[in-house]
């Protein structure tokens, strides 16, 4: 089986040149800033915005509030740690790479030192959820614009890699500020990739 996408919440996102990675979480203190969402628990189907099947998710309950995510392409299979972020009304989910098989380790090295967290934006549409990345390249151009902007660097000279370096405190008050303020000059960030999730169909569907 040929492997194109190596894990949708992951390094996918950086190939496409969209989502980037952040050194620190969008929470403080698990106990406090975020929250476990039943609705989202259990076996789930991840899809494109045409429709296709990309892999399938298994959510369960983890450790201190957050969400096991076990995400499975093909007979490759990846552990995510999730955290679902309220902020302002919204949701947002902060993903962590875990686990992955070792060919996915050596294309997702920077999950694995660091590890690098991605923010998606949760939405749910008549019992049907979505995940937007919430921070990429489109919103890089955007920071630039807004007053106090986050904290971008690369990772190193020979990797052109942005990752963004502002604190989880820094973090949230950017994301706040970016809701409650959003107007004409400095709207809701687009989203870069936005990916769906369905209930498995059952075989008598």
């Amino acid at each position: 089986m040929k492997h194109t996408f190596l894990t949708v919440l992951g390094i996918l996102a950086l190939l496409l040149g969209s989502c980037i990675p952040s050194l620190n979480p969008l929470y403080q203190t698990p106990e406090k800033d975020t929250r476990l969402v039943p609705e989202l628990l259990g076996a789930w189907e991840m899809l494109d915005d045409q429709g296709k099947v990309l892999a399938k998710i298994d959510m369960s309950k983890g450790k201190n509030g957050s969400h096991k995510m076990m995400v499975t392409e093909g007979e490759w299979v990846s552990e995510y740690e999730a955290y679902v972020v309220p902020i302002e009304g919204h949701l947002f989910l902060d993903t962590h790479l875990v686990e992955a098989p070792k060919q996915l380790r050596e294309s997702m090295f920077l999950f694995h030192v660091i590890p690098a967290h991605m923010f998606w934006h949760l939405e749910q549409d008549e019992g049907q959820w979505s995940l937007n990345c919430w921070i990429g390249m489109n919103a890089v151009e955007d920071m630039g614009k807004r007053p106090k902007p986050l904290k971008m660097q690369t990772l190193s000279p020979n990797n052109p890699m942005h990752a963004c370096v502002s604190s989880s405190s820094d973090l949230k008050k950017f994301f706040r500020k970016a809701i409650t303020d959003s107007s004409p000059e400095y709207p809701l960030f687009k989203a870069d990739v936005k990916i769906f999730l369905r209930r498995p169909k059952t075989a008598e569907g």
